[in-house]
């Protein structure tokens, strides 16, 4: 189940926030703890754990480059495997352009269906290979060359390899972004309890009251501005 954001800023934005909150509350926290006990010194060093424990975690970039990288691969082995279907249908059609069944083993019909789809073109790369070991003489007598053909199991392989390390880099960036945002829900529930009394502490001081006023941004179908209302 998706962890849903409290915040509806970036991740970034609510870390910049909180570092600049805490470099006020030295000056406002006496003025915090006299209207509220609870908002005290224990907590000023709870916020600044979290707030160093989300820092060494880093962002989404780092993990979001894997992923790019990893998709990349998957579309270079399958431009490869393209053109290796290409130039063996080629060939294939030169020596059985009669016979709409052979054909049909060399899957001209369903390549189609799958060339978009690494994970379906994976098992056609390796069913294209079976067909042209099958006919590997006609289609070497018609001018296609062994070193293609030997090089189809190969391509599949490769194919499947990139396609692989993509879905775990995926559910990798997945996880990692499961633990920040429970991180940054935490730090967010703290600033909104600071927030909230800011309002009333600093009801006659605007610049004071500034410090601790949480920026809103435009929610998302992952983000959520979450301010409750006060009690």
């Amino acid at each position: 189940m998706e962890t849903t954001r409290n915040y509806g800023i970036s991740d970034t934005a609510l870390l910049e926030f909180t570092g600049k909150m805490l470099a006020y509350l030295p000056e406002d926290l006496a003025s915090f703890t006299a209207f509220d006990p609870d908002l005290n010194s224990e907590l000023q060093d709870g916020l600044t754990h979290l707030y160093q424990r989300a820092l060494d975690y880093g962002t989404d970039s780092a993990e979001r480059g894997v992923v790019q990288k990893n998709t990349e691969d998957v579309q270079l082995q399958l431009k490869l495997c393209v053109s290796a279907y290409h130039e063996v249908r080629y060939f294939a059609s030169k020596c059985f352009g009669s016979s709409p069944a052979i054909l049909r083993e060399f899957g001209v019909i369903k390549f189609r269906k799958v060339r978009g789809n690494q994970a379906q073109m994976i098992v056609f790369m390796f069913e294209l290979a079976h067909a042209a070991n099958k006919y590997k003489k006609e289609l070497l007598d018609s001018g296609l060359s062994e070193r293609t053909i030997t090089a189809l199991p190969e391509l599949a392989r490769n194919l499947e390899k990139v396609n692989v390390q993509q879905e775990l880099s995926k559910n990798q960036r997945s996880l990692k972004t499961e633990v920040r945002v429970v991180m940054l829900n935490d730090i967010y529930a703290v600033l909104l309890k600071f927030y909230k009394a800011s309002k009333i502490a600093f009801a006659s001081n605007p610049i004071q009251r500034e410090r601790y006023t949480l920026p809103i941004g435009r929610s998302t179908k992952k983000a959520v501005v979450t301010e409750p209302a006060d009690s």
